[in-house]
């Protein structure tokens, strides 16, 4: 009989150990959705206004650098008009994934520890921890010309006869102190790629002081 119970007694225990551990995996799984953009399952605006700021807190104890990359698709616009907004959706999402690919080095350049979210719209965002301006300036030129090689579907209706993004680099401390005049700074680099014809690198150590 104490056998008996002690054998009950042990399969309530893994009863109820295996409801914690799917209560625990189904909760990781809700915060993990909650972090993603729906429709390119990167990180979205939020986790990375929250991972910028753990960055830059980690490199100034370190007395480190970081870089972030702001990038957007050319005519956009006009992919969309030509297209459907279906392909558009369908485009941002091979660009996610020509990004997002995260087995080491891949051949746009991203490493396992970048974060790479949906900045909002055709817009997207890279962090490169413990990366000089230097450094992030060769990886976003490596990013260009990756996504511009890249056969995109209906690339040829592109005003370029291609698909292709700007980017705008910024870094710590270099060009702010916090994550808002560093992501300020990010911003007008990319609209300076923008307005010199776009399919290009802008640093915001090229710009005269705001």
């Amino acid at each position: 009989l104490f056998e008996n119970l002690q054998e009950t007694g042990t399969q309530i225990y893994l009863q109820q150990l295996d409801m914690c551990f799917e209560k625990t995996a189904a909760h990781a799984e809700i915060m993990s959705l909650a972090n993603r953009d729906g429709l390119t399952r990167l990180y979205n605006h939020r986790y990375f206004q929250e991972r910028i700021r753990q960055e830059i807190a980690q490199a100034q104890r370190q007395k480190s650098g970081m870089s972030i990359l702001l990038f957007d698709v050319d005519h956009f616009k006009n992919y969309n008009d030509q297209n459907g907004h279906p392909a558009g959706d369908t485009l941002l999402k091979a660009l996610a994934e020509l990004l997002g690919q995260s087995s080491g080095e891949d051949k746009a350049g991203k490493r396992i520890t970048d974060v790479l979210a949906r900045y909002g719209g055709e817009e997207f965002v890279m962090i490169l921890p413990f990366t000089l301006h230097e450094g992030a300036k060769i990886k976003a030129e490596r990013i260009c010309k990756s996504v511009a090689e890249y056969a995109f579907a209906h690339r040829e209706k592109q005003p370029s006869g291609k698909v292709s993004v700007s980017i705008g680099v910024a870094s710590f401390p270099e060009h702010g102190q916090n994550a808002e005049e560093i992501i300020a700074a990010a911003d007008r680099a990319l609209y300076a790629a923008k307005h010199a014809g776009r399919n290009r690198v802008s640093s915001a150590s090229d710009l005269a002081p705001a």
